[in-house]
Order: C-alpha cells, then sequence, then structure tokens
C-alpha cells in the first residue's frame, strides 16, 4: 500500500501585523524576494545595563537591523538561534531528509566548522530574525555565478533550495 501527500493549499493570510513595517521609526532598506532588511531609526530598547552602549551607537550612527522573511507559500533556511518571532502559518523542520543526509550534514559540518542542521521555515506567514548592528547583504547568486561560500558566522538566511 502506497500514500500519497497531497501539496499544500495555499492559505489565506490570517493576520495582520500593525505598528511594525508601518512604524516611523522602522525603513524598509533593502528588498529581494522573499527577504527584507529593515532598520530602526532609534534603539526604544535600552535599559539601565545597555543605556552607555546605545548612547554611544546612537553617536556613531550605528543601527539596528533586522530580516524580515515573508512566506508565501515557499521556504527559507535560517541560521540555528537566529529567529525571534514568527507569526501565520509557519511550520519548522530540520531540513534533515534522513539519517544518511544527517551523518553527512555532521561530517560535513565538522570538517568546515559550521552548524550541522539549520532550521528551515515553510508556510504562509512571516520570520522575523534577532536584530543586528551588522551589515545585512541581500545577494543573487545568479549575479555571482551561481554561488557563494558564506563562513557560517556571517550567514543568516536563505531560499530553501539553497545549500
Amino acid at each position: 500500500m502506497t500514500a500519497t501527500r497531497r501539496p499544500p493549499k495555499e492559505l489565506p493570510l490570517t493576520f495582520q501585523i500593525h505598528n511594525f513595517k508601518d512604524n516611523d521609526d522602522i525603513t524598509v532598506i533593502a528588498s529581494r524576494g522573499m527577504f527584507s532588511v529593515l532598520e530602526y531609526a532609534k534603539d526604544l530598547s535600552v535599559n539601565a545595563q545597555s543605556a552607555q552602549q546605545a548612547y554611544f551607537e546612537a553617536q556613531m550612527n550605528v543601527r539596528r537591523r533586522q530580516v524580515l522573511i515573508e512566506l508565501g507559500g515557499g521556504t527559507a533556511t535560517v541560521q540555528a538561534g537566529a529567529m525571534q518571532w514568527m507569526a501565520g502559518q509557519v511550520a519548522l523542520t530540520s531540513g534533515v531528509k534522513g539519517a544518511g543526509d544527517l551523518i553527512g550534514k555532521m561530517f560535513r559540518g565538522a570538517v568546515i566548522g559550521e552548524s550541522a542542521v539549520k532550521p528551515q521555515y515553510a508556510g504562509t506567514g512571516v520570520v522575523v530574525l534577532e536584530p543586528t548592528t551588522k551589515h545585512v547583504l541581500l545577494v543573487d547568486l545568479s549575479q555571482w555565478g551561481g554561488g557563494i561560500v558564506v563562513e557560517d558566522g556571517m550567514f543568516l538566511a536563505s531560499e530553501g533550495g539553497i545549500e
């Protein structure tokens, strides 16, 4: 007996996010495909312990940035630990296709020093990554001969089919 898997239905967005992209403190500074880079004009999450660092960052024009992934039925691979929050009908998978794939990823990860498993998010919704003060580059692989090699600490996210 064999079972066939039905393709997932396109589900309408069942949520609205207010005061995020439409906030006067946030600017979309770059977009490519499902990815957008948001930049905050000022850091409103300052507490007594981080006030001095926030003051000097503001004086040096260092701004917080965040990557927004808008899944419209697609898949995105994200650096482990980089996701801050998500909304909508988004499913999380490990991206591992079986025991052989896991062993291969673990071996490759040990040799080149990267994490073996990167989570994949699929569905219809949004995934927002942790804020950073680093620069975020959105790269089109076709402009780089079909691929580039990125150090594990520099990788944030990619479309699901990218290795």
